[in-house]
């Protein structure tokens, strides 16, 4: 029933308890506000085609705050540490590892795998892409997804509890298979800032 999969955004984050018909512009208010004030350091892995790229915090100078994972295709990105805000973007038949995040966002990807626990998960605009999560809130679904599929985070590491606890990150809650999809401010109609369970979606029971 269609009415069972609606879901307003105040059931779908703790943020939106007081914004029953919050707009889309209230997600990516909400997404600005739940990274923080975006100051520190970046690492930033870019452009890298046909490789293995491995980064640990004794090589980085500094704890990042942000990794930044673009352009890279036919790759595999191991990053086992905590980062206040993960972006990946653009990543075409990579494996994109990370520790964790308390925020993590992938954008126009496709063909990719992503392993992250995080306390807020956003997926917008991916292809044929898999996700192995561990997350605190309902995954968020933005704009034209296709043939995503959602799994359980399958990988902790030595220091994964500590990482969790850097940006509490709680390790005991996890809610990769109640996904919600947020509707384009460009859809038709308006629905009052109500999510609406996709269809194009995969979780894997297995």
């Amino acid at each position: 029933d269609r009415a069972d999969q609606d879901l307003r955004l105040s059931q779908a984050s703790p943020f939106f308890t007081a914004h029953l018909h919050a707009s889309f512009k209230d997600v990516a208010d909400w997404l600005k506000a739940a990274a923080g004030p975006g100051a520190g350091q970046t690492l930033r892995i870019a452009g890298v085609q046909k490789e293995v790229v491995a980064r640990d915090l004794a090589k980085v100078n500094k704890d990042p705050t942000c990794l930044s994972v673009t352009n890279c295709v036919d790759s595999t990105v191991y990053c086992p540490f905590p980062v206040e805000f993960l972006l990946v973007s653009q990543c075409k038949n990579c494996t994109i590892f990370v520790g964790c995040a308390k925020v993590a966002q992938t954008l126009q990807c496709s063909s990719t795998k992503v392993v992250v626990a995080s306390k807020t998960t956003v997926v917008s605009t991916c292809a044929d892409c898999d996700f192995y999560l561990g997350t605190n809130e309902c995954p968020l679904l933005v704009g034209d997804n296709r043939n995503v599929t959602l799994a359980p985070h399958n990988s902790p590491y030595d220091g994964f509890a500590r990482d969790l606890e850097k940006f509490g990150v709680s390790g005991d809650v996890n809610y990769w298979n109640l996904p919600k999809v947020v509707e384009s401010p460009h859809s038709e109609g308006d629905h009052g800032g109500v999510f609406m369970l996709g269809t194009d979606l995969h979780i894997r029971t297995d």
